[in-house]
């Protein structure tokens, strides 16, 4: 899977392409990244309209780090009692003072103001109600929980000599590194969904793979009466009782296709709450290693790789089995580079030649 994320080009999805799974990421991790960059940006007073997440506070705390801040300020209080001579009455009543206003400190991100930006910024534009505009609505929802989901919570000890005196903790959103391996994830997971006529709205059919049947081992063949052939069948009355058994195996055949396959509604709050992180696409991904003018997939011809590389970025697994060529590059870098006080950098312009792999 990870090599297929490296086959397609991220620019291509918000063109032509259709609403394949690498859509769904492509739509997941850009809303995912919105969302991410506006909480942190309010948090760090960046920007004008939003600050620090006014919702976290003493109340929103968990149980356990409020015992623990109120035990350490406790610590504190009794470590003043016991040097109160070697410590100023006025400086003692002012420290008492402060670590009895212990709340919950820091800046935290403020996620909620991500959110609703991200929304504003990427959800208006799907206002058509076809599948294609339900599916990318989706996807924008499922990138941005994966941030809020996966907030931590951070702190900071402050003290003399590095003692824990005081901690100020507050609400962080994750690295978007994790961000992006929870839908890399949802990217493998992802959910093959179509269009159906059925209930209030345009409801999804999301398809299972079929499970494959249990064969189980050493058992016994059904032991032929004298009136039953080779074929199983039955003459007189059981020959009813063949045909019924013929019905059910059909009924339960289709129960059995039915079973693979589950209506979700976008609207319908048990399929939101059970398909609500998954990604969604509803046509099958076409073959990225070769050129498709229709589908304005480039392929993989002509792609620079890493010979040297076993991953996904590797010739082998880029160039997918035509093998790769040697050819000879030049470029121009900049070499050289002096600092000049003050303040300016002077940089040569050095011809550079080296030999790198292309796809056959």
């Amino acid at each position: 899977m990870a090599r297929r994320l490296l086959l397609w080009h991220f620019v291509e999805v918000a063109t032509g392409w259709k609403r394949y799974r690498e859509s769904a990421f492509a739509y997941a991790i850009a809303s995912a990244g919105v969302t991410h960059s506006v909480a942190r940006a309010c948090a760090q007073g960046r920007l004008i309209s939003c600050g620090c997440d006014p919702a976290v506070n003493r109340k929103g705390m968990s149980k356990s780090l409020r015992e623990s801040l109120e035990k350490e300020k406790l610590r504190f209080l009794d470590a003043i009692n016991e040097n109160s001579i070697l410590v100023d009455d006025s400086l003692k009543k002012l420290k008492t003072k402060q670590a009895s206003r212990w709340k919950w400190g820091g800046c935290s991100h403020n996620m909620a103001f991500g959110v609703e930006f991200s929304e504003l910024f990427l959800d208006t534009r799907e206002k058509g109600g076809d599948i294609q505009s339900q599916i990318n609505l989706h996807n924008n929802h499922a990138g941005r929980r994966a941030v809020s989901n996966n907030m931590q919570v951070r702190c900071k000890c402050h003290g003399m000599s590095g003692s824990c005196q005081l901690k100020t903790c507050w609400k962080s959103a994750p690295d978007f590194r994790v961000v992006g391996k929870v839908l890399k994830q949802q990217y493998r997971r992802a959910v093959l969904v179509d269009q159906s006529n059925l209930g209030n709205g345009p409801p999804m059919i999301v398809y299972h793979k079929p499970k494959k049947r249990k064969h189980v081992k050493n058992a016994r063949p059904p032991r032929r009466t004298k009136h039953q052939g080779l074929s199983g069948s039955s003459s007189g009355g059981e020959s009813n009782g063949g045909s019924n058994r013929g019905g059910d195996s059909k009924r339960d055949k289709q129960l059995m296709m039915g079973q693979q396959s589950l209506v979700v509604s976008m609207g319908g709050r048990a399929g939101n709450k059970r398909m609500e992180n998954a990604l969604f696409y509803y046509q099958r991904s076409p073959n990225f290693c070769e050129r498709d003018q229709v589908s304005d997939i480039p392929g993989t011809v002509g792609r620079r790789c890493n010979r040297t590389s076993t991953g996904s970025e590797g010739c082998a697994s880029m160039c997918c089995g035509r093998g790769y060529n040697l050819v000879r590059e030049k470029r121009v870098d900049r070499c050289n580079c002096k600092f000049h006080w003050c303040c300016y950098v002077e940089c040569d312009d050095c011809e550079v030649e080296e030999w790198i792999s292309v796809c056959n």
